[in-house]
């Protein structure tokens, strides 16, 4: 049945070329068909082009971007196409990946976001009572800030990087060139920190810096790991400045 369905659904034309020319039909035989507003002919293509033309036609910006906008007018559209791409960059494992697209789109499950879904009955910070945004609970609750100062602290005098980290590159991340490795390095910094505040929450933990950094030990003991394995002789290692201070 769907075997006679596809041969059914082979346009006419194209069943006359096949018979008259056989394995011998080319190029000059074969038929254009339009997809979207571009022409294109049909032996040029393959199942993967077809799908990757369909996809982008349907293609939505996610509504959290308007957000972030709204509430960061200096950031634009292309400033999230580097956004998007952080997460893969800073880290290798998905979770990471999955947690920070999380936040990108504004649904992670900071307490305000679960009153929104009918999962608790109340929207306020554990520690300080304040509504819980996704701001809220990475950047602006004292305990959470205190913290980051830490960082920040800790960044200067063992990595030389001498930085005030803003609510925006704490949430979205630090834009940085592929061959920069001091600013990936703190890319996943700022991915770890942000998993650690937000794993010990949902423990109803204190934040204490030893431990965020007994976190930021393990993963980046894994990544470098990781990137050794794919390695060419001679090559550096990408989380080597990190590897070397913890």
């Amino acid at each position: 049945m769907d075997y006679n369905s596809l041969i059914t659904a082979i346009p006419a034309k194209w069943k006359a070329n096949i018979i008259q020319y056989g394995d011998k039909a080319s190029n000059e035989n074969a038929e254009d068909i339009f997809l979207g507003k571009s022409c294109y002919n049909v032996d040029c293509l393959n199942s993967k082009t077809i799908y990757n033309i369909l996809v982008n036609r349907i293609v939505t910006v996610p509504t959290a971007i308007d957000r972030w906008i709204d509430e960061f007018p200096f950031l634009n559209d292309h400033d999230f196409t580097n956004f998007f791409l952080l997460p893969n960059f800073a880290a290798t494992n998905t979770k990471m990946q999955v947690f920070q697209f999380k936040i990108i789109h504004r649904i992670v499950a900071c307490t305000s976001n679960l009153k929104k879904w009918g999962i608790t009955d109340h929207n306020t910070c554990s520690q300080c009572g304040t509504i819980e945004t996704i701001e809220h609970l990475f950047f602006y609750c004292n305990e959470v800030h205190t913290l980051w100062k830490r960082i920040e602290n800790w960044l200067k005098y063992t990595l030389d990087i001498d930085i005030s980290l803003s609510v925006v590159d704490i949430i979205l991340g630090v834009p940085f060139p592929q061959n920069d490795n001091l600013l990936l390095n703190l890319n996943h910094i700022i991915l770890m920190t942000k998993w650690y505040i937000y794993k010990t929450r949902l423990e109803k933990q204190n934040l204490f810096f030893l431990h965020c950094l007994k976190e930021l030990t393990t993963s980046i003991s894994m990544e470098y790991y990781i990137a050794g394995l794919h390695l060419e002789t001679g090559q550096p290692n990408k989380w080597q400045i990190l590897y070397d201070v913890l």
